[in-house]
């Protein structure tokens, strides 16, 4: 059967996030627990070095847009896909934290360019009725990479960490050329030619709201991101297979995550759906500052695995308050605001451990985000919607 082209497109897309955003910043911190324990670095500087991925990821997205109108898109995307790949490589070479950290910010700015583009391709490439499908493509590839990350870094770790640094490179590689062949059927002389006017994105509460709430989603996620492999692994002392099967675990429920969600979208719209979410997440990230039970971390393990799904969600809501002009604007101020949350809570977040050691705090903190993200998602539930 063949693909529709923005089926195509979302293939190249979804590959392009399983590099720069899965393997690019998940990969990582199931190395942390080597990392300390070998001596390389400390929890809080191992902290820092995944925090300079997300600060990458803001320095993307802010470039994305005016870099984008400069250039020819798809050979943009394929220099992304393949700078993140170097970027990987780069990481293998052991020459101590400075140098992991300048690779994780360069695989963070690919990160934010490549996170934009595609989503902005995908809502603007899928018929009406299958946008949320269409964004859930994209971050389809980050379950995925996610879930490579629980199953084949633990086993490549027991090999040795330069076999585990070498191996996320190699699939890189891989994932790189999938996403530079689905993409070559965009236009060849294809930019983002957008006037002034028309990419300013809508003047109402109700996208501020939306743009609010995604700046504190990434802040909430920050936490669960960096630490929770390395939390299960050394702090609960469950050591790294069983964090590793959490961290499978997460990589399911990433890829089924952004399916069910779109799934519930169409059943009950984007407004409901983004609202349920935000406040699931809300109980699931901050549980663990309340107990240790082994059922509340299997929770907090799936239910940060959907997050995926949020993303999916912030996408087609923000299409729906905006035109078709507005979105590739819309689609980069939305991931400017979560570039902004993420780079502030990859600053303070480690800060904060350093400065408490209470992963208690982190938690609460984070659960905190998403819980008034939620409201603010359900304040502006009846918004009008755009139908162009």
């Amino acid at each position: 059967m063949r693909l529709a082209d923005w089926q195509r497109i979302g293939i190249g897309c979804g590959a392009a996030m399983f590099l720069c955003m899965a393997l690019g910043r998940f990969s990582y911190s199931t190395m942390i627990p080597s990392l300390v324990e070998q001596g390389l670095m400390s929890t809080v500087v191992a902290g820092y070095v995944g925090g300079a991925n997300l600060v990458g990821h803001l320095v993307g997205a802010l470039l994305s847009v005016g870099v984008a109108q400069r250039g020819e898109l798809r050979r943009l995307m394929a220099i992304a896909v393949w700078v993140a790949a170097a970027a990987l490589i780069g990481s293998a070479i052991n020459l101590g934290p400075l140098w992991l950290g300048f690779w994780r910010l360069v695989i963070g700015v690919m990160t934010g360019f490549v996170m934009v583009q595609s989503l902005a391709l995908m809502t603007l490439h899928a018929p009406e009725d299958r946008r949320p499908q269409a964004a859930s493509y994209v971050f389809v590839g980050v379950g995925c990479g996610i879930l490579f990350s629980g199953t084949a870094v633990p086993m490549l770790l027991r090999l040795g960490l330069a076999e585990a640094w070498w191996g996320v490179a190699l699939a890189g590689i891989v994932a790189a050329a999938v996403s530079h062949w689905a993409l070559g059927i965009l236009p060849q002389d294809k930019r983002q030619h957008i006037s002034k006017e028309d990419s300013r994105p809508p003047n109402t509460l109700a996208w501020r709201g939306l743009v609010t709430a995604s700046f504190l989603f990434s802040i909430g996620l920050v936490p669960h991101t960096i630490y929770w492999f390395d939390y299960i692994a050394r702090w609960l002392g469950q050591g790294i297979d069983v964090a590793g099967a959490h961290w499978v675990a997460i990589g399911v429920f990433g890829i089924l995550g952004p399916i069910l969600i779109a799934a519930l979208a169409r059943s009950v719209g984007t407004a409901i759906a983004t609202t349920t979410i935000y406040f699931v997440l809300a109980f699931g990230i901050a549980a663990p500052a309340f107990a240790t039970d082994y059922a509340l971390i299997i929770a907090s393990t799936v239910i940060f695995g959907i997050q995926p799904g949020v993303s999916t969600m912030i996408a087609a809501r923000a299409r729906d308050l905006g035109s078709a002009a507005q979105t590739p604007a819309m689609m980069r101020t939305t991931i400017v605001a979560n570039g902004i949350g993420a780079a502030i809570g990859g600053v303070l977040i480690p800060g904060m451990l350093d400065a408490t050691g209470s992963y208690a705090l982190l938690f609460l903190s984070a659960g905190g985000a998403f819980f008034v993200g939620g409201l603010l998602c359900l304040f502006f539930l009846r918004a009008k919607t755009v139908d162009d």
